[in-house]
């Protein structure tokens, strides 16, 4: 069975200390300072595909994540879905190496999909859109 069927990635971001990537299936993190780290794919571990890449950390399964958006105030990623939803993961999460990445606040925003959000530049508005 192929473990990356599912998996390609749709959109990214990046923080400081993050690359986060949305994908098919949920989102994915990578912290930088694991960038030269021993160990390989999902907390460490091989997985058919991952062998050469950096330690990364995957969310549960969630819709098709559209879009990305980093709100370094509140030290949130937030994601928009293809069901509609808006997720909420926090960039401080402490992980593991069997530790999946858990939204925080989710809400249905739209009845389509969300295709883009932004924030204000002073935190307070948050704006999403979608086809419907």
């Amino acid at each position: 069975m192929n473990e990356q069927v599912g998996k390609f990635l749709r959109t990214i971001v990046s923080t400081e200390t993050q690359l986060w990537a949305g994908q098919e299936s949920g989102v994915r993190v990578w912290n930088f300072t694991d960038a030269y780290e021993p160990g390989i794919g999902i907390g460490g571990r091989a997985r058919r595909g991952d062998e050469d890449a950096a330690p990364f950390y995957e969310s549960v399964n969630t819709s098709s994540t559209l879009c990305l958006m980093v709100d370094p105030g509140s030290k949130l990623v937030w994601s928009g879905h293809k069901d509609g939803k808006i997720r909420s993961w926090r960039m401080d999460q402490p992980y593991t190496d069997d530790s999946t990445l858990k939204e925080g606040l989710s809400w249905q925003a739209h009845r389509g999909p969300v295709i883009s959000m932004t924030i204000s530049s002073y935190g307070k508005s948050f704006f999403t859109w979608s086809k419907v």
